[in-house]
């Protein structure tokens, strides 16, 4: 047995393209072993001892479909920048910043990080007037150029508020977690949040400097098989290989032992992760290279 692994670990650690069944387990036993005793962070089957490959996908499915929206350039501008070695929005704003959601049964990470960053921004923005969390539902339901629980476009998203508004999660309620289908458009709220100056973050300064000016924004990443089982310390692809991409809210950013990380809220649930947050280093599985965000409108 120890040599079959022997000789299985090493292609997984150079990430190559393995042909992944739906049917097999995303992280094993092996896997978690080897994590633990090579990386600095640190793995778990706890989470995801009865997770599948074809379930990992469920909880997936995410991408930049290219939108021409302006990007942020801070080019010529380090200088002037003041961005602090380590920043924490849950530390900054404590009233503004939402909890961690759980995406349940819909493959729906492109809305919830979406709707959830634009939350923070608005509270930011407003002072604390609107707390409220916005309503992913009513993008997944409505959104046509998305796909609802199947995947979306984290750009695409917020052109849809920018252009139609979200209203309040009160209002439109998240359901499709448990029923796992996307549900028809249809609602009666009257009350739209709308974003305006989307932009295009594409370098860990422009992400930094969005930050710290108006709250967490959205990214989109690439997903390994070893990322399920994370457990904790700053994350780095460590074996396993590519499942699909998935989308997030960043929310800071530190350094351990010379390594710089960001943080980011996942929407897997409280019980993943660091009570569903991770640290994930800087360029890492292109974790900084496709991040979005908009300023506060309302109508």
């Amino acid at each position: 047995m120890e040599k079959v692994l022997l000789l299985v670990l090493p292609s997984l650690v150079l990430g190559q393209s393995l042909r992944l069944q739906d049917e097999q387990p995303v992280v094993t036993a092996a896997m978690v072993d080897y994590i633990n005793e090579q990386s600095s962070w640190t793995a778990s089957l706890d989470q995801v001892r009865d997770l599948t490959i074809g379930g990992a996908r469920k909880r997936l499915a995410v991408s930049a479909r290219g939108t021409e929206l302006p990007t942020k350039s801070v080019k010529g501008l380090e200088r002037f920048l003041d961005v602090p070695s380590a920043f924490n929005a849950s530390q900054q704003w404590p009233d503004c910043i939402h909890p961690v959601r759980d995406q349940g049964n819909c493959s729906a990470g492109w809305a919830l990080a979406a709707a959830s960053a634009f939350s923070d921004r608005i509270c930011i923005s407003s002072n604390g007037a609107v707390v409220e969390e916005l309503s992913p539902q009513y993008m997944i339901s409505c959104s046509t150029v998305n796909f609802g629980c199947v995947s979306g476009f984290l750009d695409v998203a917020w052109v849809f508020m920018s252009k139609f508004g979200i209203p309040l999660e009160s209002c439109e309620p998240y359901t499709s977690g448990a029923t796992g289908h996307s549900g028809s458009c249809g609602t009666d709220c009257t009350t739209f949040y709308h974003p305006h100056n989307l932009v295009w973050l594409t370098s860990p300064l422009s992400i930094q400097a969005s930050l710290l000016a108006s709250g967490p924004v959205q990214t989109t990443f690439e997903v390994f098989q070893d990322f399920f089982s994370y457990t904790g310390g700053v994350y780095r692809h460590t074996t396993g290989a590519f499942v699909a991409n998935h989308s997030v809210k960043i929310t800071g950013w530190g350094s351990l032992n010379g390594t710089n990380y960001w943080i980011a809220a996942n929407s897997w649930g409280p019980n993943w992760g660091l009570g569903g947050f991770f640290l994930i280093a800087f360029g890492e599985c292109q974790f900084d290279r496709s991040a979005i965000a908009g300023d506060f409108q309302a109508t």
